[in-house]
């Protein structure tokens, strides 16, 4: 299916390698792609006419002349293909269109229950799409792809949910494509965090072809590993699941995870277990992180986070051991709000780690990680970006 869809847009190889070559370079010349990509320049001239005639690239002007005639400048067509990003966390899902280059044009949001069956959900998710499409008079013979994140590992190639903690969905299997009317647009769904990690691959200049590590510590926690511009997914699309790595027991001898210790919901339930805070009013997650955060001296808070640190920075100071990533980064309700609990992470991990690590701490709610990470996904599939490689 998604080989048909594929050839709805181009019938060569050259021709992807061209789309590639001016969305890393912004602009060049039949010569500059020639020579880059090797390939003779009437083989380039051929193909660049066609991808021209079907709107994918434009002339934008001419070069400078080395002596001879001044060479025709080659650019994408920016809006001529649609990529649609959505974004399944909890009780909430975001779906983003970009255009070719990756400039945003439309976003809708919409919450649902966390008792939904996934089913019911993708199909709201499906009418959003189309409503989007819609409004915005999208053709959709114009969409290159759907990529999708979800809170759960995806196996691949089965192209199914694992098991997702907040929702219970398990062994779920997911659509290959979106249908409109006679065109079948394919999908592509990818763990939430392992989107972070390889948009972060294609947005941060210190992650390009590198080791990224991306924590999100937010109502869960998760991990995504990608590898010079490649998710790292494991044998059963299980790698990055940090969560669920035991790190005690429990008063009746059960095994207790580190997600159980270390989430935004942890945190905010903590409250019982202190009594100054326990009698206060803070009615949401929200209010808790900023009162734990302002009151991080307290006894019972300093305690609480020293314990949160040491387990978090134990686990991904020994990862970070076994890997040795160039960067790491968090992100998250909880990075955004609770400065002092990650300086302590930072400082835990440093300690277990055999040599400093860089580590980042995202500050930004505004930045899109897991939609820009499912724009990407789609170019990788469907024309064979590497998004590793500079623009």
């Amino acid at each position: 299916m998604k080989e048909k869809h594929i050839s709805r847009f181009f019938s060569t190889m050259n021709q992807k390698k061209i789309l590639k070559e001016l969305f890393f370079k912004g602009s060049m010349s039949i010569t500059d792609i020639a020579r880059e990509l090797k390939i003779s320049t009437p083989a380039v001239s051929r193909n660049v006419s066609k991808l021209m005639k079907a709107g994918l690239i434009r002339k934008i002007g001419w070069g400078k002349s080395n002596g001879g005639r001044r060479p025709m400048l080659l650019s994408l067509e920016s809006n001529s293909r649609i990529i649609i990003a959505v974004q399944i966390s909890y009780m909430r899902v975001e779906i983003t269109a970009y255009n070719l280059i990756g400039d945003k044009i439309t976003t809708n949001v919409f919450s649902f229950s966390d008792i939904l069956p996934f089913e019911r959900l993708w199909k709201m998710i499906e009418e959003k799409i189309k409503r989007l499409v819609d409004t915005h008079k999208i053709s959709p013979d114009n969409i290159l792809g759907i990529g999708i994140g979800l809170p759960s590992p995806v196996i691949h190639p089965d192209n199914k949910i694992v098991f997702s903690r907040f929702y219970g969905w398990k062994e779920q299997p997911l659509p290959s494509f979106v249908e409109f009317g006679s065109t079948k647009v394919s999908t592509f769904f990818e763990n939430d965090a392992n989107l972070m990690a390889f948009g972060e691959n294609y947005l941060n200049p210190k992650a390009k072809n590198k080791i990224v590590f991306y924590i999100y510590f937010d109502v869960g926690i998760g991990m995504g590993i990608s590898i010079n511009g490649e998710i790292l997914s494991g044998a059963r699309g299980l790698a990055g699941e940090i969560g669920q790595i035991v790190v005690g027991l429990g008063e009746n001898g059960q095994k207790v995870s580190l997600e159980e210790v270390v989430s935004q919901r942890a945190l905010f339930n903590a409250k019982e277990r202190i009594p100054d805070i326990s009698s206060l009013s803070l009615e949401n997650e929200e209010e808790m992180l900023t009162y734990l955060n302002e009151n991080a001296d307290e006894p019972g808070i300093e305690g609480l986070f020293d314990d949160i640190a040491d387990k978090l920075g134990k686990i991904v100071g020994f990862i970070s051991n076994a890997i040795d990533p160039h960067i790491i980064i968090f992100d998250g309700s909880v990075v955004r709000t609770c400065k002092v609990l990650m300086n302590k992470v930072v400082d835990k991990i440093n300690f277990y780690s055999w040599k400093p690590t860089l580590v980042e701490l995202k500050s930004n709610r505004d930045e899109k990680l897991v939609t820009r990470g499912a724009y990407a996904i789609v170019l990788k599939n469907l024309l064979e970006f590497d998004i590793g490689e500079e623009r």
